[in-house]
């Protein structure tokens, strides 16, 4: 009992119970306990990221289940090897260890059990991208648990179905089922859980541009993970972290979690995160440059993903999921009804063969042309797909070529009228200088009259060039300033005036001009720009407010 409550939760601790109980069990050839032992060691092994350990004492249980028919367990056991298949991307023998879970569990009527395993067979099917299946395995999982009022297990279809939408591009529901689930799990207090729902809300999050948030929850999750020591979720969160880092451009850091999550993904042994790493890895070397790399990570990326995916994988699914709704809905074909005469019932079984091997072949036949039509059809789809993604694009690069000459011509014709305005300016300080000069002939009394008309006429010219040069800059970079404001909101409206000119490159003499400073006081608010936005020695300031 210790061991079972201490699963996923403090698993050395619970590795301890369950060596002791399998010892104890041994010793006096209790045969329940031996099988339980096992089943929990598997368990733990699992939840540690040791697949394989996990699915050989999943083996070893059920030899001592099968010894004594104990149906319960044997279901149990048969769950938890469909659920390490599924994390080892073998979908065929997850979907078939599953359905062997859900037919002695019908038999038991263990409502809880079909519950679990109609929402795992739901999310193999989801992974494979079979949805409207995913969706109807969902569907029934949850309105068992409702019957039941099983609240934890509530917020694990919750959060599947979350998973679900998303993926089908419904993210008003995918976001209430996400947030249904997170709600649920907070309440409970299961770590576990709580960092998968943050998880799944997190790259949720990032889809629909989020950034800050997603970050916050996945790096809460990452560290609830870590904490738990479970390496599957900590490789998938820093996949989906490379993949957020890449989006805001931070290269170097992009790298490093997905250099980390591609190691991490090989001990694992999970096929899926290797090739997601692969992916971003490839990713991030075009990016950089570093095209040889780039295209060995995309080369083993392929490589897993056809494996994955292979076509005689996906043809056992469907047979297999063939077979078993065709068991479900209870059709049985009876061959032998009447055993009358011997002579009339070898006929019967004669002609039932011929018709069966007929059925058959047609069978086969309807299924092959009906495959090869939905194939044609898929590749046509993809075709036309492709073909108005391509428009897209090139639509795409000729509005950011038109926008890019457009707002170049514009910063030109800005740089002109600075320009001139500059020269405007310079005249202006002439025609006061010569009448500061003739005012020095006067009365003091018509001096100070001159002074006061100086003054007024540096005043009036000041604000006029300034708010004409502000509005012509706004028209061309209204964005400047609010991205400014991001990343630095304590600064002055002198430090703002300074950054605006020196985005139009313009020198520390032509600044002074314009805005009727020293070039030593352009200098000083030069320098206090710079540390209010915290530039390093070696950054230059105009190559950084250029980039905004």
């Amino acid at each position: 009992n210790n061991c079972h409550k201490l699963v996923s939760i403090d698993n050395n601790v619970a590795k301890i119970y369950a060596e002791e109980a399998l010892k104890k069990s041994r010793k006096i050839n209790y045969t329940t306990g031996i099988g339980n032992s096992f089943l929990r060691l598997g368990r733990i092994h699992y939840y540690n990221d040791n697949y394989f350990e996990a699915l050989n004492y999943f083996d070893s249980a059920l030899i001592y289940f099968k010894k004594i028919n104990a149906d319960y367990e044997i279901s149990e056991t048969y769950y938890n090897i469909s659920g390490t298949n599924a994390f080892l991307s073998n979908f065929d023998k997850a979907i078939n260890y599953s359905k062997k879970a859900i037919q002695i569990k019908k038999k038991l009527n263990d409502k809880k059990g079909i519950s679990g395993c109609l929402n795992l067979l739901g999310k193999i099917h989801k992974t494979q991208g079979n949805y409207d299946t995913a969706l109807k395995y969902f569907t029934k999982s949850l309105k068992i648990k409702n019957q039941l009022n099983d609240q934890k297990g509530t917020a694990t279809v919750y959060n599947s179905l979350g998973s679900l939408y998303e993926n089908t591009g419904n993210y008003e529901k995918a976001l209430e089922y996400y947030k249904l689930a997170l709600n649920i799990r907070l309440k409970s207090g299961d770590l576990r859980r709580i960092a998968s729902s943050k998880m799944s809300l997190g790259n949720f999050y990032i889809k629909t541009g989020l950034i800050s948030e997603a970050f916050n929850l996945l790096t809460s999750a990452f560290a609830i993970y870590e904490s738990l020591d479970e390496k599957y979720g900590m490789t998938l969160i820093m996949i989906n972290l490379s993949k957020l880092e890449l989006e805001n451009n931070k290269i170097e850091t992009s790298l490093e979690y997905a250099e980390k999550a591609y190691n991490m993904s090989i001990k694992v042994g999970n096929k899926t995160l290797k090739s997601d790493a692969c992916k971003v890895l490839s990713d991030l070397y075009v990016k950089t440059g570093k095209f040889d790399s780039a295209y060995f990570y995309l080369s083993e990326h392929n490589n897993i993903f056809k494996e994955i995916y292979s076509e005689d994988k996906e043809r056992t699914i469907l047979e297999n999921e063939y077979k078993y709704q065709t068991r479900e809905k209870g059709i049985e074909i009876e061959l032998l009804k009447n055993k009358n005469r011997l002579h009339k019932q070898r006929i019967y079984i004669l002609s039932a063969a011929i018709f069966s091997i007929l059925l058959i072949i047609t069978s086969l036949l309807l299924i092959y042309l009906f495959k090869n039509k939905a194939l044609k059809h898929k590749n046509e789809l993809l075709k036309k797909e492709k073909q108005i993604k391509t428009q897209e694009f090139e639509i795409k690069e000729k509005e950011r070529t038109i926008l890019e000459n457009e707002i170049a011509g514009k910063n030109k014709d800005l740089v002109s009228k600075s320009l001139v305005i500059l020269r405007n300016n310079e005249i202006l300080q002439g025609f006061i200088k010569k009448l500061t000069t003739v005012g020095q002939k006067f009365t003091i009394e018509n001096k100070k009259q001159i002074n006061k008309v100086i003054k007024d006429i540096e005043i009036h010219s000041r604000e006029n060039i300034w708010n004409e040069f502000e509005t012509a800059f706004k028209n061309v970079n209204e964005n400047f300033n609010i991205k400014l404001f991001e990343i630095c909101p304590d600064l002055t409206p002198s430090e703002i005036k300074l950054a605006a000119l020196l985005r139009l490159n313009l020198s520390t003499k032509e600044i002074a001009a314009i805005t009727f400073k020293s070039e030593s006081g352009i200098k000083t608010t030069r320098h206090r720009l710079r540390k209010k936005l915290n530039l390093q020695t070696d950054e230059n300031l105009v190559t950084f407010l250029l980039k905004l």
